[in-house]
């Protein structure tokens, strides 16, 4: 038997696209930690307490100075009470003395604001808020109520916006002493 001579077979004369050859992505492990890079959280962080202090802070002042809005509140109803262009009397002068009284003590030394009176009462008035009533006014406050009869010109109005400037503008906390021997 003779060997036959078989043709090897044909190989392609064109190559394989190069496509072909590559391999399928390997995608990554999925992460199991945290989902922000730890700067981020402290950064998060330190503006969540910020706000949080600013809140905090806020809400103290807020409440700190609930008093004062309470007492202008107080003074807007006493002057719907009030004929606003009538002269002042001896009673409304008391009303509106004891209401700036009321104020002093919640905010200062009680034993110290609570004996004052006449011309020391307006001058803890006057060192409290300078230039917020006028000095006419703080002598009305501080003497007028103890008087049978008053001429003034002085109107409800003007002595009740003067009242609400004292209010809003008196700086509290501080202790005042009392520089007189007869208090």
């Amino acid at each position: 038997m003779a060997a036959q001579n078989t043709p090897a077979p044909a190989q392609d004369a064109t190559p394989a696209p190069p496509i072909a050859e590559l391999r399928d992505i390997i995608l990554p492990e999925t992460l199991h930690s945290y989902w922000l890079a730890p700067g981020w959280i402290i950064i998060i962080a330190v503006v969540l307490l910020a706000a949080a202090g600013a809140a905090l802070l806020w809400y103290r002042r807020n409440k700190l100075n609930q008093y004062r809005r309470q007492a202008v509140a107080l003074i807007e109803d006493w002057l719907k009470h009030q004929n606003p262009n009538a002269s002042v009397t001896a009673s409304q002068l008391a009303e509106l003395s004891a209401l700036l009284k009321r104020v002093a003590l919640h905010s200062g030394e009680r034993a110290e604001i609570a004996r004052l009176y006449g011309s020391h009462w307006a001058e803890f008035l006057r060192a409290k808020a300078p230039g917020a009533i006028s000095d006419d006014n703080l002598t009305l406050l501080s003497e007028g109520e103890y008087q049978a009869s008053i001429r003034t010109e002085t109107n409800c109005q003007q002595l009740a916006q003067q009242c609400q400037r004292w209010v809003q503008e008196h700086r509290a906390g501080r202790p005042y002493e009392v520089t007189h021997a007869t208090v």
